[in-house]
């Protein structure tokens, strides 16, 4: 069901159903880019710590350590708010 409305400007606007979600598209280019960066990067990549010895697609490799730092800084974050959050409840007594 289409429906119309009058602006003011002299322009009848018609509007078919919802529209597309922005969100939606994000998401859509995101999967996109990160499917591209997969097969551009499959070579192999040696990876040593400790004593543990891997050897991970590169892709594999980087999205970990996106992931992991996204984790880490996440945490720190909510350390650092929280820590803010105690300081001003204590100086409000």
């Amino acid at each position: 069901m289409a429906t119309s409305s009058e602006s003011g400007d002299g322009f009848e606007r018609t509007q078919e159903g919802p529209g597309v979600n922005p969100r939606l598209v994000l998401a859509a280019v995101g999967i996109a880019v990160l499917v591209l960066f997969v097969f551009q990067n499959t070579e192999e990549a040696n990876v040593e710590f400790l004593f543990w010895e891997l050897e991970l697609p590169l892709a594999v490799l980087l999205i970990a350590t996106i992931v992991v730092t996204l984790l880490v800084a996440g945490m720190v974050a909510w350390f650092v708010a929280r820590r803010a959050k105690r300081a001003d409840k204590g100086g409000m007594r």
